[in-house]
């Protein structure tokens, strides 16, 4: 990993500050820092216990298994490491970068004092987050349903 921070660091458009007034956002880009990365380099490790919320700006990224089987692709604008932001747990998966990639990165402990400072963004942060995952979990639901069906 090559750490580059650059200031000012200008959060791109995601569903993460949707509907946050500009001044909460322009908190978030004053903890972000920006992180480039080379082809297969980890940008999140199974098992780690950081909460560390990351944007990828450039490049692409893969969530992959433990032992590397592909879970999911990370696409620039995409919001990843919001699972363990929130259950305060060891990371699920892995996160690899496919090519050179770069992510902005809002330090997890940062963002929840944030939140803690300005309820306000700790709720749209909270909102936001929560309805992301609950459409991965719907998703994962209509999958799962099509997989027992086809198995009865």
């Amino acid at each position: 990993m090559r750490a580059a921070t650059e200031h000012p660091i200008e959060l791109p458009p995601t569903y993460l500050t949707e509907g946050m007034p500009p001044e909460d956002v322009g908190r978030l880009e004053a903890i972000a820092q920006v992180r480039r990365y080379l082809d297969g380099e980890r940008m999140i490790t199974h098992r780690n216990t950081d909460c560390d919320l990351m944007v990828l700006v450039a490049g692409a990224a893969q969530i992959v298994t433990h032992v590397g089987d592909p879970m999911a692709e990370i696409a620039p604008g995409q919001v990843f490491g919001e699972i363990a932001l929130i259950d305060r747990r060891p990371r699920s998966a892995h996160v690899v970068s496919v090519g050179e990639s770069s992510v902005i990165v809002i330090p997890g402990e940062a963002l929840l004092d944030l939140m803690t400072e300005h309820p306000r963004l700790g709720l749209v942060v909270m909102t936001n987050l929560s309805r992301v995952l609950c459409e991965r979990l719907r998703s994962s639901n209509r999958q799962l349903g099509t997989l027992l069906a086809l198995a009865n």
